[in-house]
């Protein structure tokens, strides 16, 4: 070490000293005579000293959609603040005035035709992630994955990814889908999906359905390797051909991913471009794993043993099939986290769910309304934005448009009755709710998610509500509509669907 006059200190009194004069390790003059456990907090110590800290800048979100639903992607900004956004649309018309303001940046990627899966957007799903790193270059570190109607968890994800090297090749999920039988019965999550543990993963994973590999990186040769299920080497083999079969073995598209710049370097946008259109397959979640799987990689679970019960960090949910019915139960679980932690009543397990929590899923279509699913994920994402200080910048118009000052009022009076230690003191918050307080009352030890239960409720009711006023308003302004005959074509409409035109408003899905 060199002294402030430019000599040696004789006395080596600073020479297991770091930055600023901290101290390494003093103790042991050479690290390898280190315990295992020591060398490990050493090797740690000095990481952290290389490396900062993640930060929201370090992240983009890439989130494909298309026209008619490009309005909801504004009610997740205040959780997305300080990353980089990526939108892949199905046009090249004008973007909202607004979206340099938070970052956002658009590119364009056609509908499928003819149609290689369910819906024609799927190739768009499946390929965004290599756009937004064609746009953005070397600009971040992750990138999350997910669907237009997935909420992300920042301050979740760099909890997740702290410790992993960005410049390997990660492909980071825990929920996917899987079946023991080629191209049938499939669910998610599936434990038993083939699967690598990061680069250096420490715990022991021999109890679980699959042999882990480590991910250094996740090669498909590795899993093909481990195996021990045998249905890779099933005809119609995923090992020893290029693709893994479709509706057999892949990523939850809403559950979304962590996909490191390592990666991006790694696969390139030609390869998956040609892959996409080359393939027949159930979504952009499978077409993405399976031209992944084409070239050379596989899903990385990032931590299998984080909880106890199982839980996935990738839309929070139990592993087993799951029916595809109403998401609310679902995302109270995870709203009552999010309010416990604002109330400060999160403690254990809450805690550690709320920290590991990387994306949400909300399936809009199982929501029902358009509006009701903008004013779900606002309230999510306000309240993210709310947990990390993070001041929530919201364009005016989008605030009284959709109701942003009742999200917010909710949330306060949500995180005021789970703040009350007793039903005397809801005397403080006379005037709310009556249907809270009523609720609470037998709400027990499992009042937050109740609570959240009940807002979710309440969002989604006065959303249609306030949807159902809004339409109402418009027909006023535009005067009766013309009467006209009813043509053979149109009558058949109202007895089958299917056959009008699609009403010039947005579906979800």
């Amino acid at each position: 070490m060199v002294n402030a006059s430019g000599s040696a200190a004789a006395d080596g009194s600073n020479a297991n000293r770091g930055v600023q004069g901290q101290k390494r390790w003093s103790w042991w003059g050479d690290p390898e005579q280190l315990p295992a456990r020591k060398q490990k907090n050493r090797r740690q110590f000095l990481r952290e000293e290389e490396e900062p800290a993640l930060r929201a800048e370090d992240f983009v979100v890439a989130i494909a959609t298309h026209k008619a639903r490009e309005p909801i992607l504004a009610a997740g900004r205040p959780s997305r603040q300080g990353a980089q956004t990526f939108y892949a649309t199905n046009h090249e018309g004008p973007r909202a005035n607004d979206s340099v303001t938070f970052g956002e940046n658009w590119g364009y990627y056609p509908d499928a035709e003819p149609l290689r899966s369910f819906f024609a957007g799927d190739p768009r799903a499946a390929i965004v992630p290599f756009l937004a790193y064609k746009d953005l270059n070397d600009t971040f570190k992750w990138l999350f994955y997910g669907d237009d109607d997935t909420v992300f968890f920042l301050e979740g994800a760099m909890n997740v990814v702290k410790d992993l090297d960005p410049n390997m090749p990660y492909f980071l999920t825990d929920n996917m889908w899987f079946s023991r039988e080629m191209g049938k019965g499939s669910y998610h999550p599936h434990q038993g999906a083939p699967q690598c543990t990061p680069c250096g993963y420490s715990k022991d994973t021999s109890g679980l359905p699959y042999s882990l590999p480590p991910g250094c990186p996740c090669r498909v040769e590795e899993l093909c390797r481990a195996d021990n299920s045998g249905v890779l080497n099933k005809p119609p083999k995923a090992c020893g051909v290029p693709r893994v079969p479709a509706r057999t073995y892949s990523m939850h598209g809403g559950a979304g991913a962590l996909i490191s710049v390592g990666l991006l370097r790694s696969v390139s946008y030609d390869h998956m471009h040609r892959c996409v259109h080359g393939a027949y397959s159930s979504g952009g979640d499978a077409f993405i794993t399976e031209c992944l799987w084409e070239a050379g990689y596989g899903m990385t679970n990032p931590d299998p043993l984080w909880h106890p019960r199982n839980l996935s960090m990738f839309d929070p949910c139990p592993a087993g099939p799951h029916p595809d019915d109403d998401i609310l139960p679902k995302a109270a679980h995870t709203l009552g986290n999010l309010l416990s932690a604002a109330a400060r009543t999160c403690h254990g397990l809450c805690k550690l769910e709320v920290e590991h929590t990387v994306a949400l899923h909300l399936r809009s279509r199982r929501v029902g309304s358009d509006e009701a699913v903008y004013q779900v994920t606002d309230l999510f994402s306000t309240l993210l934005a709310r947990l990390a200080h993070r001041e929530v910048h919201i364009d005016l118009q989008l605030r009284a448009g959709h109701r942003h000052a009742a999200i917010e009022a909710h949330i306060d009076t949500a995180v005021s009755v789970l703040r009350a230690t007793s039903l005397a003191s809801l005397g403080d918050i006379e005037g709310e709710s009556p249907e809270l307080r009523a609720m609470l009352s037998s709400a027990g030890t499992g009042a937050a998610r109740v609570v959240a239960r009940k807002l979710l409720d309440t969002v989604v009711r006065e959303a249609r509500d306030w949807e159902l006023e809004l339409e109402a308003r418009k027909r006023q302004a535009e005067g009766p509509a013309p009467q006209t005959a009813l043509n053979e074509k149109d009558a058949g409409c109202h007895e089958a669907a299917h056959l009008c035109n699609k009403p010039d408003r947005p579906t979800w899905r």
